[in-house]
């Protein structure tokens, strides 16, 4: 049985979001934050509250472990939040296909599409074995590429010589996000150790530094480093 892992860098940093902007948002709910504050103040807590309620919405919704398994032959698509299984055994399985997104870092994903029509989708954002599931994927499940059907991009079925082209794609993007998750990283890690740093310049005693906003930037870099050193 294998199953989906969770990045430890993409789970500190969505708690320390959280984090940052609950705190700013529940002063919404004190009676006096509305007759001390100004405008401009409360403004930004409100912005604050609904950024914090879509990125948990889309927690809820797109938090999934998959379990894979080969002597069975069965994958479960496990929805924590939702409290949801759904299971499948491989030959109602119709194909898969890679998808990317671009941004800072670019980030790859899988998505399956069933017999009866339903989709499921991870992608490397937080899973840190998507690799590995590509490799289980091309090997039990048909290969698809995406083509545009109106707004939508719907799955199609690809010759083997199409079939090579997506793997090489697929490869080619490994090497390129690679390297930019490696210059990325340095680039966060070093700014990270000078807020650290000054953080602990100014602190007056080490009971001071053990607190939650030094201790989530120390766990940052600490798995910056580590996914540098492992990239």
């Amino acid at each position: 049985m294998t199953k989906t892992q969770f990045r430890p860098l993409t789970v500190i940093t969505l708690f320390v979001t959280l984090f940052v902007l609950g705190s700013n948002s529940f002063v919404l709910l004190e009676d006096k934050f509305w007759i001390e504050q100004d405008i401009k103040q409360i403004i930004f807590d409100v912005i604050a509250l609904i950024i914090l309620i879509v990125v948990i919405i889309i927690l809820i919704k797109q938090t999934v472990i998959i379990h894979f398994d080969k002597k069975n032959k069965k994958i479960k698509f496990h929805y924590i939040f939702l409290l949801t299984k759904h299971e499948y055994e491989f030959k109602e399985i119709k194909g898969f296909r890679f998808f990317y997104i671009s941004g800072k870092i670019s980030l790859k994903g899988l998505q399956i599409k069933t017999q009866n029509e339903k989709k499921y989708s991870v992608t490397d954002f937080g899973i840190k074995n998507l690799r590995e599931f590509e490799k289980l994927f091309l090997q039990f499940f048909e290969l698809n590429a995406a083509t545009e059907l109106g707004s939508r991009k719907e799955f199609k079925k690809i010759t083997d010589k199409g079939k090579k082209r997506e793997i090489i794609r697929s490869e080619k993007f490994d090497k390129e996000q690679k390297n930019e998750i490696v210059i990325y990283l340095y680039i966060a890690s070093t700014f990270l150790l000078l807020v650290l740093s000054i953080m602990i310049y100014f602190t007056k005693s080490f009971n001071d530094i053990i607190t939650p906003v030094p201790i989530f930037v120390i766990l940052l870099i600490y798995f910056s480093i580590k996914t540098i050193i492992k990239t």
